[in-house]
């Protein structure tokens, strides 16, 4: 499957990410505890209208318009 290329981009970039899903709750944990809270892994896709990104943060604005469309992971 390709997804469509989105609206108001000439830079739609791609990163590939290590997603990591917590099994329960905490704070502070130990780093020698911290393998306990994990529940799995997987990879994630982050698509990113990359142009429109960077002109946000240009502009000092926060740059969630670049990577929250449809399709997309924020």
């Amino acid at each position: 499957m390709e997804p469509p290329y989105p609206a108001q981009t000439d830079n739609y970039h791609y990163e590939i990410e290590l997603v990591v899903a917590l099994g329960k709750k905490g704070i502070d944990i130990p780093l020698e505890k911290a393998h306990e809270s994990v529940w799995g892994y997987a990879t994630g896709l982050d698509m990113t209208r990359r142009d429109r990104q960077m002109a946000l943060r240009q502009m000092g604005r926060p740059c969630e318009i670049g990577t929250a469309f449809d399709l997309s992971a924020p």
